[in-house]
């Protein structure tokens, strides 16, 4: 996305029956001259962070009926939001063993 032109590459490359990926959070991704240049052959799929149900999900926690008045539970969930809210809800990181470093930098990707 920081390359001049990168958009008349991609679009050859679909041009020659190739099957071509673009990912980026750089508003220019989205700008119309792109969307002109791509000439209709993109979707936009936006990918969001675990909302925190689907975190303890993806932890092998299932909230069941009830659950409230188990302690063991409830405190599975209060650690599960701990680090929830401290590292975020980004599927990548629950692979991270160190988690701070892969956040410091996927934080520093986004802020270039």
């Amino acid at each position: 996305q920081n390359t001049d032109h990168w958009e008349h590459f991609a679009r050859s490359l679909a041009n020659e029956q190739y099957r071509v990926y673009i990912t980026g959070s750089n508003a220019k991704m989205l700008s119309s001259e792109v969307a002109t240049t791509l000439g209709g052959r993109y979707m936009i799929q936006e990918v969001y962070p675990y909302s925190f149900v689907e975190y303890l999900r993806a932890n092998t926690l299932e909230l069941y009926k009830h659950w409230e008045y188990d302690s063991e539970t409830t405190n599975s969930i209060q650690r599960m939001f701990s680090a929830y809210f401290y590292d975020g809800g980004f599927p990548e990181s629950l692979k991270a063993v160190q988690k701070r470093p892969w956040l410091s930098v996927l934080y520093q990707k986004i802020h270039v």
